[in-house]
C-alpha cells in the first residue's frame, strides 16, 4: 500500500500514523508516498487522504506540474489494476488558492476512486449529495479513532492551571490546534470579550500560519486581560497540559465535516462545544450533552454563557 501521507505528518496530526500502524499489524506493507514511487513502483493500493493538496500550491507552475503527475498516476492505476482509495476528511478544501484548477482536478479524481472511506455515516451521505458520481464507488464507514495512546495522560487540572498561571477556581475555556479562517478564532475572542464574567478565562493555543489572521487574533487577545494566547506549535506535553487546564474545549467553526481536535479533547477527558455541522452532529448524539454541546447557527456569547 502506498499512502499519502502515511507517517510523514505524525507531528502535525497522529491520525495517519495510528491508522497505518494498525494496517501494518494486519499484514500490509505500507510505504510513504512520493512521486517517484507512485509513477515507477507497483502497488496494490494507493490510499489518498487530502487529494486537494496536489494542486493547492502557492506556485502556479508547481500546481500544474502536480496536476499532471496526479492525473498520470490515476491513469496508470487504471491500467495496472492498482486500486485508488480515498479517506473523505473534507467535502471541499478549506482554502483553495486555485479554484478553477481544483474543480478540474476534482472531476478527474472523483471518477477514478474505487473505494471511499467515510469517518461517519453523515459524511458518506453528504459526499454523495455533493458529488453524485461517488454513488458508483464502493463505500465503507470507518470511525475516527481516539488519541489516548499518543498523548501523555492529562495532568490534574489544578497542576495544569498552576503551570499556566491560571486561577484555580476560574471557568476556563480553551481553543487548541491549527488556526485557520474557517475555525473562527476571532469570533471566539469577540464572543468571550462580551461575556460578563470577570473570573472566566480563555486559552487560545496553536500554530497560525496566516500572518494577517495571527495579527488579528493577537490584537483581540491583547484587548482582554482574561485571555491567554500561545501562538506556536504545541508538542504532546503542551497540548495535554493546555486541554487539562480547561473546563471545556470550544471549537466555533463556521464549516466542518470532521474534527480531529474534538476527538483529541475527548481523548484527554474534556468536554467540547461544537457546531451542529457535519460529523459533529453524530459526535454530539453519541457522547451526549455532558460531553459534547452542539450549537446551531452563529457562534456567539450566548453559546459560551
Amino acid at each position: 500500500m502506498l499512502a499519502w501521507p502515511a507517517f510523514a505528518n505524525r507531528k502535525v496530526n497522529p491520525y495517519n500514523a495510528l491508522l497505518y500502524a494498525g494496517v501494518q499489524q494486519a499484514g500490509w506493507d505500507v510505504r510513504e508516498f512520493s512521486w517517484r514511487r507512485v509513477l515507477l513502483e507497483r502497488h496494490d493500493v494507493w490510499h489518498v487522504h487530502w487529494p486537494e493538496d496536489a494542486v493547492n500550491q502557492r506556485d502556479g507552475v508547481r500546481s500544474w506540474l502536480r496536476l499532471c503527475g496526479f492525473v498520470a498516476a490515476l491513469l496508470q492505476s487504471r491500467l495496472t489494476g492498482r486500486k485508488v482509495v480515498w479517506t473523505l476528511h473534507n467535502l471541499r478544501p478549506h482554502e483553495s488558492r486555485r479554484p478553477t484548477l481544483q474543480s478540474a482536478f476534482r472531476r478527474v479524481f472523483l471518477r477514478s476512486v474505487d473505494l471511499v472511506l467515510a469517518l461517519t455515516e453523515s459524511g458518506r451521505t453528504a459526499a454523495i449529495e455533493t458529488y453524485p458520481v461517488l454513488a458508483r464507488a464502493l463505500w465503507r464507514v470507518v470511525p475516527h479513532g481516539h488519541y489516548r495512546d499518543v498523548y501523555p495522560p492529562a495532568p490534574p487540572q489544578v497542576d495544569a492551571r498552576r503551570a499556566l498561571g491560571l486561577p484555580e477556581r476560574s471557568t476556563v475555556f480553551a481553543f487548541v490546534g491549527l488556526m485557520k479562517p474557517y475555525k473562527n478564532v476571532p469570533g471566539l475572542l469577540r464572543a468571550f470579550a462580551a461575556l460578563d464574567d470577570a473570573d472566566a478565562r480563555l486559552l487560545v493555543a496553536g500554530l497560525c500560519p496566516d500572518k494577517a489572521l495571527a495579527d488579528e487574533i493577537a490584537a483581540l487577545a491583547a484587548a482582554d486581560a482574561r485571555v491567554q494566547l500561545h501562538l506556536g506549535f504545541l508538542d504532546e506535553d503542551a497540548m495535554a497540559r493546555t486541554v487539562a487546564a480547561a473546563d471545556c474545549v470550544v471549537l466555533p467553526y463556521t464549516e466542518i465535516l470532521n474534527s480531529g481536535v474534538a476527538l483529541l479533547a475527548l481523548s484527554l477527558g474534556r468536554p467540547v462545544v461544537v457546531p451542529r455541522l457535519g460529523a459533529l452532529r453524530e459526535l454530539a448524539d453519541l457522547c451526549g450533552p455532558d460531553w459534547a454541546v452542539a450549537f446551531d447557527g452563529t457562534f456567539d456569547t450566548a453559546v459560551l454563557a
